[in-house]
């Protein structure tokens, strides 16, 4: 094998293996051997995958200090993941102390490399003033790179950025247009948006149905905020995004009462059966 013959690509390829158990029995501890092995013979992504391996205690005791060491070797070495994880590091103080200029650092090395989660965190940097002066048209700027290369966490934000007229003019479809793509590919924080905004009409008319819809499918992602209003009741929500919901409930089989907006004890249990599947 090409891994016994010291072959450091080969030995990445038998740690990737291991540690996603393909084509053998997944053993991430084995796989970190592997990843230790080729990343000691100078394999930059098996070092980003070891220093991964450590920073969240994946087949290996945590340590996020020799994370931090081996997200670095690979980082200086080109990895644009790892240039992302570095600085997420920095940002946090996870492995290394606090530090968000040095995080901005980072993720502009790595979102200049094209890694699609750094371009996100440095438009969040801009947007808030974090490690760099606020700059909220800089921080759109990096969400759309994002939003347009896929990141979907980018397009919720670049829908916020729209709904409230942040760093952009307030244009309340587009932002209903990014926040419906975020919300597509399962971003729970675009969900609840949604059905904030359709339940109180802030994009213009109010969609009951599309508000009752979006909150369950935020709740179910285990949106905080959506599993606190189904659980307690929607008191704030509108009746009729109330009886949107039981609606569901009732199609899903999970709700046989009144279809009122009377979020009483039924309604609820019916909640977490669904939530419970």
């Amino acid at each position: 094998m090409a891994a016994n013959a010291g072959n450091d690509g080969g030995m990445y390829n038998l740690g990737y293996a291991y540690d996603y158990g393909e084509g053998v029995e997944l053993d991430e501890a084995e796989g970190v051997r592997w990843y230790r092995k080729a990343a000691e013979a100078g394999h930059v992504k098996a070092m980003y995958s070891l220093g991964y391996a450590y920073d969240y205690g994946e087949g290996v005791e945590l340590d996020e200090v020799e994370g931090v060491r081996w997200y670095r070797k690979a980082a200086e070495a080109g990895n644009a993941s790892a240039m992302n994880n570095l600085g997420y590091a920095y940002k946090h103080g996870e492995g290394v102390e606090l530090d968000e200029a040095e995080a901005v650092r980072w993720y502009r090395k790595a979102a200049e490399a094209g890694q699609t989660s750094a371009m996100n965190n440095l438009g969040y940097a801009y947007d808030y003033g974090e490690g760099v002066e606020l700059d909220e048209a800089e921080g759109v700027r990096w969400y759309r790179k994002a939003a347009e290369a896929g990141n979907a966490s980018a397009m919720n934000n670049l829908g916020y950025a729209y709904e409230h007229g942040e760093g952009v003019a307030e244009d309340q479809a587009e932002a209903v247009r990014w926040y419906r793509m975020a919300a597509s590919a399962d971003v729970g924080s675009a969900g609840w948006n949604l059905a904030v905004g359709y339940d109180e009409g802030d994009f213009g008319a109010r969609n009951h149905s599309e508000a009752g819809r979006y909150l369950i499918e935020a709740a179910l992602l285990g949106h905080e905020k959506a599993l606190d209003a189904v659980r307690g009741g929607m008191t704030n929500w509108a009746r009729e995004t109330r009886q949107a919901v039981q609606r569901f409930l009732a199609e899903k089989g999970h709700y046989s009462g009144r279809i009122d907006g009377d979020f009483g004890p039924r309604s609820r249990r019916a909640v977490e059966d669904l939530l419970s599947e």
